[in-house]
């Protein structure tokens, strides 16, 4: 009596057919999910300590805007916005306000 030549599959083969997909279709992505895509910029969580009372504040402000309507999106890209003018504020060398907080220290 020989051996059986038969292989056993590899059910977890990344190669091979999903049997969900080939049961289901391939899933269709929503105009509701084409809107929300992901943005081309990478983003990366940063974390950093700072004063409690300026953290209120950054809040306040937050919800201010969300109060008046303005399309801020959420905290994240206000924090965005404010850094970049701060970057910008810094580039102007002695007549940047950020680098007069630093000086008069």
């Amino acid at each position: 009596m020989g051996k059986s030549r038969k292989t056993v599959p590899d059910f977890f083969d990344e190669t091979g057919l999903d049997p969900v997909k080939a049961v289901t279709g391939a899933r269709k992505v929503s105009s509701e999910e084409e809107k929300k895509k992901a943005p081309d910029v990478v983003k990366k969580k940063a974390g950093f300590y700072i004063d409690a009372d300026l953290l209120d504040r950054f809040d306040r402000v937050f919800y201010q805007l969300k109060l008046e309507g303005v399309a801020v999106g959420n905290k994240s890209m206000l924090l965005e916005a404010v850094l970049r003018f701060a970057m910008d504020d810094i580039k102007k060398g002695k007549k940047s306000s950020v680098r007069r907080m630093f000086i008069s220290r």
